[in-house]
């Protein structure tokens, strides 16, 4: 099971079964509704089959749970394990710990100076952050406690993992195969691939990865990263996040305001609007409709429909948001500069006018 809470939305824990199931109760109840009925079902109230006005949009409510005391920390990645167990890493080493859905943080000693860029957590025990220097920190205890090494001499910027034995990390032109839990690790090196500068990593599946990075770069393994290939994304911006809900669809942002989506993986890929020019950072999607992507003076977009359409929400904020999460279909947790935190609710009824 794939499905990652967080950033790239779709690790370790697929939860397929509320979608289908959701799906089924809208099929039903929209048989029960007359045709000339002037009624929309919206996708996010589907758990409660609620029946909304035509033109009804979703509300969401921001409010912030934690801020960071010192304010010269930057928070660069949050990965939630489930909707309670979560953790974020950023400057000066700084890695915090969540039971509450993210009501509540901890500081957690990760016995580091270096930026820690990525993490990830493959269950409630067992985690990995990356960063700069090559910096790898290590747990077994759900960050009770945290080794430490170096693993290679480049900056580390993302790393997935979608079991406890089986990860990669990818970073300033390296990319790094592990299936041993993180014991040793393997450079991958082609004479006929050129890695560029890689920021994000994803898989669906042990099979089916994807890396992105500067200048547009898209890379592609199916064989766990044995084997790499570059695919097109028509884009020449860096791209800096990635996130794939299955073996098909996918999405990427980056700067420039790029959000790129492919329903074939990634064999084509198409770009998608949503109004801004500034770097979208960081993206997240629930299932194959329900995503949300932040960035640059505090935007926040979010979309019912694949990316169809993009709603810009008001984030409270102007800090630069540098990631997000999944807690559960209707919550996301939002982190960036200045130790900024802020857990995103969507609200089951119409909003008003």
């Amino acid at each position: 099971m794939y499905m990652r809470y967080q950033h790239r939305a779709m690790t370790c824990n697929m939860k397929q079964g509320w979608t289908v199931l959701s799906k089924l109760r809208r099929m039903l109840l929209l048989l029960l509704v007359p045709l000339t009925a002037m009624t929309w079902l919206v996708a996010g109230c589907a758990d409660k089959d609620m029946l909304l006005e035509p033109d009804c949009q979703i509300c969401y409510t921001y409010s912030v749970l934690y801020q960071e005391s010192q304010p010269l920390h930057e928070l660069r990645d949050v990965f939630f394990v489930d909707s309670s167990n979560g953790w974020a890493t950023g400057s000066g080493g700084i890695l915090i710990h969540s039971t509450d859905g993210g009501a509540n943080w901890s500081a957690q000693d990760s016995g580091q100076a270096n930026t820690l860029y990525s993490v990830c957590f493959s269950g409630i025990d067992s985690g990995w952050a990356v960063g700069s220097s090559g910096t790898l920190v290590q747990t077994i205890d759900t960050g009770n406690s945290w080794s430490a090494r170096q693993i290679t001499d480049r900056h580390l910027t993302g790393v997935f993992f979608c079991d406890d034995l089986r990860g990669w990390a990818v970073g300033d032109t390296v990319i790094l195969r592990t299936t041993n839990g993180g014991e040793t690790w393997q450079a991958y090196a082609s004479p006929d691939v050129t890695i560029p500068y890689l920021r994000a990593v994803s898989f669906a599946g042990p099979t089916q990865g994807w890396a992105v990075g500067h200048e547009g770069k898209i890379l592609h393994t199916d064989d766990g990263g044995s084997s790499w290939l570059p695919q097109s994304s028509g884009q020449g911006n860096p791209l800096l996040d990635i996130v794939f809900v299955d073996p098909s669809n996918g999405w990427a942002v980056g700067v420039g305001g790029v959000i790129i989506h492919t329903t074939n993986g990634g064999q084509s890929w198409s770009q998608q609007y949503v109004g801004t020019a500034a770097v979208l950072h960081g993206v997240a999607f629930w299932d194959i409709s329900n995503g949300i992507a932040v960035g640059d003076s505090g935007l926040v977009f979010t979309t019912l429909n694949g990316g169809g359409h993009w709603e810009r929400q008001a984030s409270g904020t102007t800090n630069t948001l540098r990631d997000v999460a999944y807690l559960d279909p209707h919550r996301f947790c939002i982190a960036g500069d200045f130790g900024t935190i802020r857990i995103t609710r969507t609200e089951e009824e119409c909003c008003e006018e």
